[in-house]
């Protein structure tokens, strides 16, 4: 197998995720702000198991980490807010207008599908989608809608939670 060095992201998409099939489907390409994709995992939970009398452990289970993919979308247009949070485009005063929902906030479920300038391309198949308003509305600021996806179950045996898949030969 050739050595990856991957670098950069050249794309992120969001889409639909197929409870039966596992398929992901839809894919439609984020605005990002450069250089904040972030993939994280969390260190495995360790829980250890003693015998009487044993200061070290005869067994440790591990559990694995929470992961992450991390970016700040910079499209604060109302189409994008109802992608990211929710809610309806309405047309007030022949203007769109995003419409917040009410009530608790609803857990958003959609694949995402990142890919690095080199072509390497990490999927998250079924993510859960958490965004919130970062609105610096200065003359050196700008508007950005971080948004964190964390990696839910499939509940697919056939169909993996994350895929990390080499560029193109």
């Amino acid at each position: 197998m050739p050595n990856s060095y991957n670098v950069g992201c050249k794309s992120v998409k969001m889409g639909d995720f197929n409870a039966t099939t596992g398929a992901v489907s839809n894919l439609v390409a984020l605005e990002v702000y450069r250089d904040t994709v972030q993939i994280t995992e969390a260190e495995p939970t360790a829980t250890k198991h003693y015998k009487v009398g044993s200061s070290s452990p005869i067994k440790i289970n591990l559990m694995d980490g929470v992961e992450t993919a991390a970016f700040s979308v910079v499209n604060t247009g109302t189409a994008s807010f109802a992608t990211l949070f929710g809610g309806t485009v309405t047309t007030v005063d022949g203007k769109p207008t995003w419409n917040r929902p009410k009530g608790h906030k609803q857990e958003i479920i959609k694949a995402l599908v990142i890919e690095t300038l080199d072509g390497a391309v990490y999927t998250i198949p079924r993510g859960s989608w958490r965004a919130s308003k970062n609105l610096a509305l200065t003359e050196t600021g700008i508007a950005l809608i971080p948004v964190i996806v964390e990696v839910t179950d499939t509940d697919l045996a056939n169909i993996a939670d994350v895929t990390w898949a080499d560029p193109a030969a």
